[in-house]
């Protein structure tokens, strides 16, 4: 009975119902320092994706996302970063941790592929073109442009960039011909 009560004082009980996500290794009778990390338990209902990328170091926790699994977006939100990741996880590389928050199907999505979109600037109603119509000569940029049948060179300041737009801050007008090169 000694032996039964003395075993029931090294159980460690969670504050809440969930699955352990991550154990730190440690053999039996190895001390565990004050506040060091030894379990994470998370509620199987809220799913958790982590993105390990060096895009994401200037990502700070509470920024809102939007995470895409199998072509369908839910909102999300950044709960970790390197930056209050437990030493015990050992990350080198700049990481994300992200939360969805909004509701998700009733199917296991663990271990299936997401993408993380983060919008970083944000401006409606500007002139946008395509990366392909932007060239740089000695850091000036500028479009090709048809003016009465003529092709022209108009240099152009440029906002906010994508992967395939770029925004035009001053030098062409709405409705202009721009030659894509």
């Amino acid at each position: 009975d000694e032996q039964e009560n003395e075993l029931a004082k090294q159980v460690i009980y969670a504050p809440a119902d969930g699955v352990v996500s991550y154990l730190a290794s440690k053999s039996i009778g190895e001390y565990v320092q004050a506040r060091e990390t030894f379990a994470m338990v998370v509620d199987p209902a809220l799913v958790q994706v982590e993105c390990i990328d060096d895009r994401v170091r200037d990502l700070s926790i509470g920024q809102e996302v939007s995470v895409v699994f199998n072509g369908e977006t839910y909102a999300g939100k950044i709960v970790m970063t390197l930056g209050n990741a437990p030493a015990e996880l050992n990350k080198a590389s700049p990481f994300i941790r992200v939360e969805i928050t909004d509701s998700l199907p009733d199917r296991n999505l663990q271990g299936h592929g997401a993408v993380i979109k983060i919008v970083k600037e944000m401006k409606e109603n500007v002139l946008i073109l395509p990366q392909g119509t932007i060239s740089e000569y000695l850091k000036e940029k500028y479009v090709l442009v048809l003016d009465n049948g003529v092709k022209k060179e108009r240099p152009v300041e440029t906002g906010i960039e994508d992967n395939n737009n770029v925004e035009i801050v001053s030098g062409l007008e709405e409705g202009e011909e721009v030659i894509y090169k």
